[in-house]
């Protein structure tokens, strides 16, 4: 594979104003990669792993490790107001961390157990979720949504709220995997649905669902008990030096309190392949998938999350039906352009100066740049990130940059050897 001849890529002020053909045309200097910095709509930063508080010093490591891995702008879901206090020190350059957006407090529905009031909105009644959201049009709102007992909002209020989601278009509806959630989803045809979609949906009714699955909640559902969680600790020891100096420690020991009985495991393994098999049968979603790695769930790291929920997303659309071909293909073929996958990142065509724009761009697997879509215009533009996802002229200046290329290897891409934020240097070393 190709790429373009080499750009310069001019920041001022935090935003990219310029972007012309290198000065140094030496061919035989190493050709540099840059991508679009990467968003994740689903983080937690008050809890960690093993479900405690998370405190300053940790919190701060947390934020680093973001940037390590490429993650420019982040949704911060369910912390709180101090969170507010920490976006100030980051954009202030007084702490080091990604771009963080907040959401309203999630909505969830009063159940037995006590909830914070701090942290969420609990709800007890179809009037009282009603009051609420309409005080919320036009902002990001997340609602958890599962069948449980006590107060389940009924389908004809949650219809009547979708009906008006033209001033509401971000709100969000966490299913959790539940049946019966999916199903009300899908039957008041809300339009961001979070986790997996566990339903006889018609492909129809999925069409424009923005959609994240958030497997590697799931996946590490499967890894609660100690060997297993070892494994997959060690697994991502020798694959991420960062992750071995931060969080040798903290990830060595296991709670008995997340193990899972041999009944509980059978169960969890079982469900996570049925959710494997739902993502794998619907292309239709793949055009609109977010990227969220729902860090903060149990075993859930910072960077380790995203990591594995990248992998699941590699193995379950590298494995899919060569005959069942997603929307992004289907686009791609009536393309009469080189140019058709590349505009989606880096703007208008004769913007395209760091994108590999020749014929040979057909070598990189068509199911990479699904994933690279949800990592960049996708959730950057759910987050209304500075960059949207793009490369380009009047935007932040977010971006990372490869000495290899990230798309046509396996496990690269979470993986930059430098990341720049609005135009300053955040992780990594600047490449020569």
């Amino acid at each position: 594979m190709e790429f373009s001849e080499k750009k310069d890529i001019w920041v001022d002020r935090g935003k990219i104003y310029k972007i012309q053909t290198s000065s140094n045309s030496n061919s035989s200097h190493p050709s540099i990669y840059a991508l679009p910095g990467f968003c994740d709509a689903n983080v937690t930063l008050g809890v960690n792993a093993w479900g405690g508080q998370a405190g300053v010093d940790g919190l701060k490591v947390a934020l680093q490790t973001f940037l390590v891995y490429g993650f420019s702008d982040i949704e911060s879901v369910g912390d709180g107001a101090w969170i507010q206090k920490v976006s100030s020190f980051i954009e202030k350059r007084q702490w080091k961390g990604p771009i963080i957006h907040n959401s309203s407090a999630p909505v969830v529905t009063e159940q037995d157990q006590e909830i914070p009031s701090a942290l969420y909105k609990t709800i007890s009644s179809d009037k009282e979720l009603e009051s609420y959201l309409r005080e919320h049009m036009g902002r990001k709102l997340h609602i958890f949504h599962r069948n449980e007992e006590g107060y389940v909002p009924d389908l004809r209020t949650l219809y009547q709220l979708r009906a008006e989601q033209s001033k509401s278009y971000d709100w969000v509806l966490h299913t959790f995997a539940d049946p019966f959630s999916s199903e009300e989803a899908l039957a008041t045809e809300w339009q961001t649905i979070f986790h997996p979609i566990h339903s006889e949906a018609s492909n129809f009714q999925l069409k424009k669902v923005r959609w994240a699955p958030q497997m590697s909640v799931y996946y590490y559902q499967t890894k609660r008990s100690e060997k297993l969680w070892m494994e997959e600790r060690n697994r991502f020891m020798k694959r991420s030096p960062f992750f071995q100096i931060s969080y040798e420690e903290i990830s060595k020991s296991f709670p008995e309190s997340f193990s899972f009985n041999e009944e509980q495991s059978t169960e969890v393994a079982k469900d996570f392949q049925e959710y494997i098999n739902e993502f794998r049968s619907r292309p239709v979603l793949y055009d609109n998938l977010l990227f969220a790695s729902g860090t903060g769930f149990p075993l859930v790291y910072p960077g380790m999350g995203a990591w594995r929920e990248v992998q699941i997303w590699e193995e379950i659309l590298n494995n899919s039906r060569a005959d069942s071909k997603s929307p992004i293909d289907r686009s791609n073929e009536k393309e009469s352009s080189a140019f058709a996958f590349w505009k989606s990142l880096f703007g208008k065509e004769e913007a395209l100066e760091i994108a590999p724009i020749r014929k040979e761009i057909g070598k990189i697997p068509e199911f990479r740049k699904i994933i690279l879509r949800a990592l960049t215009t996708n959730s950057c533009e759910f987050l209304k990130a500075g960059h949207r996802g793009r490369i380009e002229v009047g935007l932040d200046a977010n971006f990372n940059l490869y000495k290899k290329n990230p798309l046509a290897m396996e496990d690269r891409l979470l993986f930059p050897d430098s990341v720049y934020q609005r135009g300053n240097l955040v992780s990594g070393k600047p490449i020569k």
